[in-house]
């Protein structure tokens, strides 16, 4: 009969979660291999069980099974030698033993997804939060909801994305966020090398005379040398590629320079949506997407087709209009379960107008996560 010795370590808590003197310091257990093949280890603390069952024929997963009161909880956790030491558990009396506590007790324990996480952003090479500040509600001549605040609640507002481990802003020229954004990283202390920074170039017509110089007025305007991320904004037509080929080549040259780390475009139709996802100059997409259609490019049976071919030819992709700016926030959770769920968006980027939004909307999407993750 094989035997692998585990060491836990339990600690008891009350309902406040403060510490109780432990009952078992160390406590030595081992795995017996039963006739289905499983090996299964128990231990008791004030009647709680931990039992584990590892499945032999398949080594990818431990199934953890925490039962107390009659309620059960199961968590999966990553696999790690038979004959590695388990260091750490908390079992706390009174409540559940959540999926973080089991990551710490399980040293190579999968944890719950949060939005803290930094994310890749399709092949770019930058990682990004799973949710973005948007600056550019109602967007338009300089001006949108974001600036129109005032530089005083704008810096608040970053200031908190930033102190919720939101990395990722979104700016445009077209919203005049670019001096409001820089003053509020120089208000809030925030390292250049902390967060993303997207912009993007409004293009009303193919003005070859305006191509170069754009990007240091940019750099300028947000006190930086480098860019993140700059997107042609508001692509309307399919040919978008061929017409403005001079403002690829430039984007692409500036890449290769290191002014910017990627480029690519956001979209206002269908057919300039799918063409971003076939061209190869694309490295990432800004998508107009949630579960009704509002504000988008086309009904979501068609869209999220298109943005899972571009996601998975290596295309980041950040979803906006998530909220269908604003139309839909009463059923804002279907919305962000929906966008969060789809597996193609590697950032939600939302037009937050206070801190509380950002908090409600943080704590929403975490809830989503860790249910996904259950």
């Amino acid at each position: 009969m094989d035997s692998v010795p585990i060491a836990f370590l339990l600690i008891a808590r009350d309902s406040g979660g403060q510490d109780l003197p432990p009952t078992c310091q160390s406590e030595q257990v081992f795995f017996q291999r039963n006739v289905s093949r499983a090996f299964k280890v128990q231990a008791y603390v004030e009647r709680r069980t931990l039992r584990l069952n590892l499945d032999c024929a398949n080594r990818t997963a431990y199934v953890i099974t925490w039962t107390a009161h009659k309620r059960e909880q199961e968590v999966l956790v990553r696999t790690i030698s038979r004959r590695k030491f388990i260091r750490t558990t908390t079992l706390a009396t009174g409540v559940y033993l959540g999926a973080a506590s089991l990551s710490r007790a399980f040293g190579e324990a999968t944890k719950a997804p949060s939005p803290a996480d930094l994310v890749p952003l399709g092949k770019t090479g930058i990682k990004v939060s799973r949710l973005a500040l948007g600056t550019g509600t109602v967007g338009f001549s300089k001006r949108s909801r974001q600036t129109r605040l005032g530089q005083e609640k704008f810096s608040e507002l970053v200031r908190h994305a930033y102190e919720r481990a939101i990395n990722f802003f979104d700016l445009a020229d077209m919203y005049g966020s670019h001096s409001f954004f820089a003053r509020a990283m120089k208000d809030a202390g925030i390292p250049r090398d902390k967060i993303v920074i997207c912009t993007k170039i409004w293009l009303n017509l193919n003005q070859d005379e305006e191509i170069r110089g754009e990007l240091d007025r940019f750099r300028q305007e947000l006190d930086t040398d480098y860019l993140d991320i700059v997107l042609l904004q508001a692509m309307m037509d399919g040919d978008w590629p061929k017409r403005l080929r001079k403002w690829l080549d430039y984007l692409a040259e500036a890449k290769q320079k290191k002014i910017i780390r990627a480029h690519g475009v956001s979209n206002h139709t269908l057919c300039a949506l799918e063409t971003a996802a076939k061209t190869p100059w694309v490295d990432c997409i800004l998508a107009r997407i949630n579960p009704r259609g509002e504000r988008m490019d086309g009904p979501p049976e068609v869209v999220v087709p298109v943005l899972k071919e571009a996601h998975a030819a290596g295309k980041g992709i950040a979803g906006m209009k998530i909220l269908g700016e604003g139309y839909i926030i009463a059923g804002r959770e279907d919305s962000l379960r929906f966008a969060v769920e789809l597996g193609c968006v590697d950032s939600l980027v939302i037009g937050f107008e206070t801190p509380e939004e950002i908090d409600d909307i943080y704590d929403k999407v975490g809830e989503i996560l860790r249910e996904s993750h259950a």
